[in-house]
C-alpha cells in the first residue's frame, strides 16, 4: 500500500493475509465497543481519533462503524479510501453495483461510496468531505445479516 496504511493492523511487510484475517474478525459477533474499530488500528493521516459506536438495525441485526476525520479534502484520504476498497475487494470479493434511488447521505460536498457483500452482511465504505464541518470523513460500517 502506497500509504503505509496500517488498518486492521495491516503494515507492507505484514501483507494482506494478516489484514483479511483481521477484517474477517471484526465481522464477527459479538459486537461491542471496545472492539469495533478493526484491530484498534487508526488510518494514516487521520486528524483525530476514529469515531466507533454499534447500532442495532430493522431488521434485528447488529451494525459495527467507524468514522475516521480528515483535513478536509485532504489528498491522504482519497488515498487511504482507494487502498481500503483494494483491501476490501481483495479480502472480501468485487464490489457490488450500487443500487438506484440511494440518497441518504446526511448532504456532504462530495460523495463517493462502495458496498462489498459477504457470506454474514454487507460492508459499506464511504468518503465525505463536509465543508460546514471542514473535514473530510471516511466511514467503515459492517451491517451483520439478521
Amino acid at each position: 500500500m502506497a500509504t503505509g496504511l496500517m488498518m486492521v493492523g495491516m503494515t507492507a511487510s505484514a501483507g494482506h493475509a494478516s489484514a483479511c484475517t483481521n477484517i474477517w474478525n471484526w465481522m464477527q459477533p459479538p459486537f461491542d465497543t471496545e472492539h469495533i474499530q478493526p484491530a484498534g488500528q487508526q488510518l494514516e493521516g487521520t486528524t483525530g481519533p476514529a469515531q466507533c459506536g454499534t447500532s442495532l438495525l430493522i431488521s434485528g441485526a447488529r451494525s459495527s462503524h467507524c468514522a475516521y476525520p480528515f483535513e478536509y479534502r485532504a489528498d491522504v484520504a482519497q488515498q487511504v479510501f482507494d487502498d481500503l476498497a483494494q483491501l476490501m475487494t481483495h479480502c472480501v470479493g468485487p464490489e457490488v453495483p450500487e443500487q438506484t434511488g440511494k440518497n441518504g447521505v446526511n448532504h456532504p460536498d462530495s460523495y463517493d461510496q462502495k458496498t462489498f457483500q459477504a457470506d454474514n452482511g454487507s460492508i459499506s465504505l464511504s468518503l465525505k468531505d463536509k465543508g460546514n464541518l471542514n473535514q473530510t470523513y471516511i466511514f467503515l460500517r459492517f451491517d451483520a445479516m439478521p
